[in-house]
């Protein structure tokens, strides 16, 4: 199993947003969708990490979040749906920058990916003047550095344009073939491309505390 999560329990504030949430999965790739500020994008952080738990246990890839947390970190990757790069760096500066904090080689796959996106020419160009599209692109393209066994994106569609959704829906589908991947999107066309299974977040009230609800489905594509 790549990814377990038990007794999940996250407040914001005073706001209880998740309160026991627990989920298992392993190898392919799973379309999380629900209504707006529903918890989508809190559900990612926790599971990466970068939003902190009041309680509850998280394991990735057998490595235990917190107890084992730089070893968990190792194995996966976040591209959230904002971002958050400092705006003096450039694009080859991000790369190699996350490149050399994964101790990790710049892969062949992150070279076509940066080829198949047409960021070639934006290797030298500031975050702080970059489009939001392009600025995506890099981020996607650092996820795949050092092969993460659990890939997690925040709408990875949005900004990106025909000819970089399809190859990036390609290169998701062929990744799930043995790593786990997990985004949060509306986009229906996207989910149908990728072949993803849903993810339904849903909410209900039992004695004023925010329980979250799983709900599995496919799109065949």
């Amino acid at each position: 199993m790549i990814l377990r999560a038990e007794n999940i329990c996250v407040s914001l504030g005073k706001q209880m947003i998740f309160n026991g949430f627990s989920i298992s999965l392993d190898k392919g790739i799973y379309a999380l969708r629900g209504a707006n500020g529903v918890g989508k994008s809190t559900l990612l952080r926790t599971l990466t990490g970068a939003q902190p738990v009041s309680s509850g246990e998280i394991w990735i890839d057998g490595k235990h979040l917190i107890r084992e947390r730089l070893p968990a970190l190792k194995r996966l990757s976040y591209v959230p749906d904002v971002n958050e790069v400092y705006p003096f760096m450039t694009g080859q500066d991000l790369l190699d920058f996350v490149t050399s904090v994964r101790k990790a080689e710049n892969s062949q796959q992150v070279t076509l990916m940066t080829e198949h996106f047409g960021l070639r020419p934006f290797l030298s160009t500031r975050f702080d003047t970059m489009s939001f599209g392009t600025a995506k692109k890099f981020l996607i393209c650092t996820a795949f550095i050092n092969s993460p066994s659990f890939l997690v994106m925040d709408e990875p569609s949005n900004g990106l344009d025909l000819v970089s959704l399809t190859y990036l829906s390609e290169t998701l589908k062929t990744w799930a073939q043995d790593k786990l991947i997990l985004v949060a999107t509306h986009d229906e066309e996207f989910i149908s491309a990728t072949g993803a299974t849903i993810l339904e977040l849903k909410e209900r009230h039992q004695k004023s505390d925010k329980t979250l609800i799983l709900h599995q489905q496919t799109i065949v594509p």
